[in-house]
C-alpha cells in the first residue's frame, strides 16, 4: 500500500478496536459500572459520539460507493 494507505489502515485500526471496545462496555458493563453522579458530566460526551458516528456512518457508506466505481 501507500503511504497514504498505510496511515488510514492504521486510524482504521485504532478506530475499530476502540469502538469494539466502547460497543462492548455500552452493552454489557457500562451502565453498572457508573454512578447517578457519573451521568451528567458524561451526558454531552455520549450525544457527541452518537452524532459523529452517524457521520462517519454516512461519509462510510458514500466512500465505499465511490470504491465501486471504475
Amino acid at each position: 500500500m501507500s503511504i497514504n494507505g498505510n496511515r488510514v489502515a492504521k486510524r482504521l485500526g485504532m478506530l475499530l478496536d476502540c469502538l469494539a471496545k466502547m460497543n462492548s462496555w455500552l452493552r454489557y458493563t457500562g451502565r453498572a459500572e457508573l454512578q447517578a453522579i457519573d451521568r451528567e458530566p458524561l451526558t454531552d460526551s455520549f450525544v457527541k459520539l452518537s452524532q459523529e458516528t452517524a457521520l462517519v456512518y454516512e461519509a462510510t457508506e458514500d466512500f465505499l460507493k465511490e470504491l465501486k466505481l471504475p
